[in-house]
């Protein structure tokens, strides 16, 4: 755990290394500046059995809070409960290149759904492209390009261009649908991190088990696709350098 400066007060998020849950970690950050979940003082080092555990009990709760059980309901608490249990070993997500919020559904999707945390990504086709890539989703992509036509060769040389999963039309398009103070996840290349707007910039939280002893590092600035213009900032969104100092 990263004990950060943030929303007035300190709390504590979770770092990972190289293989760490990022789609759990991901979930219970966005909760934990959301102020749903917090961390005890004495915490620096959690188990997964916890973080599960306390998920979970979240997830209970958010069912009772929509009163009487009903069918829709219990199977969608069932495949939030099982999405959770496989969070550590990644997630089903298989995007589609029209909105930031459009995935092609999956028990996945349940996770979110009932702890009301948006999933987003950024990686936005331009008109002409999406003319012809239509209503496919990632994985149909990847299987429509393997033909021998024009179209696929179109498709095929705007994903080798787009490779950072992330466009500025994508960009544009997460600013307006997140508001200022708002908390999400975003997927891009395999990854989950939580993010958050602040003075209509984007920006997300910094995880990386490298930066675990820089307090002051809390974020970084999603600005362009290669985050070539990006910069850090502490938890009052202040910018500091990468070693955390101003």
């Amino acid at each position: 755990l990263k004990e950060i400066s943030f929303g007035g007060g300190n709390i504590k998020v979770m770092t990972q290394n190289e293989n760490g849950p990022c789609p759990l970690i991901a979930v219970v950050n966005a909760l934990v500046l959301q102020g749903r979940f917090s961390f005890n003082h004495s915490e620096w080092k959690v188990t997964a059995d916890r973080v599960l555990g306390a998920v979970a009990e979240m997830i209970l709760i958010e069912k009772e809070k929509r009163g009487e059980s009903n069918e829709t309901l219990d199977a969608n608490v069932e495949a939030a409960i099982n999405t959770l249990q496989h969070c550590s070993k990644g997630l089903d997500v298989n995007i589609r290149f029209g909105r930031v919020d459009d995935f092609e559904f999956t028990e996945s999707q349940a996770l979110f759904d009932i702890l009301e945390l948006k999933l987003f990504h950024g990686w936005i086709a331009d008109e002409g492209t999406l003319s012809v890539i239509g209503n496919r989703a990632y994985n149909e992509v990847t299987i429509f390009i393997t033909e021998d036509s024009n179209e696929s060769k179109l498709i095929k040389e705007w994903l080798d261009s787009n490779r950072s999963q992330l466009t500025f039309d994508g960009i544009a398009m997460l600013n307006d649908k997140l508001k200022n103070g708002g908390v999400a996840i975003l997927f891009r290349n395999n990854h989950f991190t939580t993010i958050t707007k602040f003075q209509n910039i984007l920006f997300g939280l910094v995880t990386d088990l490298g930066f675990h002893t820089l307090d002051a590092l809390v974020f970084e600035a999603i600005v362009d696709v290669n985050q070539g213009s990006s910069f850090f900032t502490n938890g009052r969104f202040e910018e500091v350098n990468v070693d955390g100092s101003v």
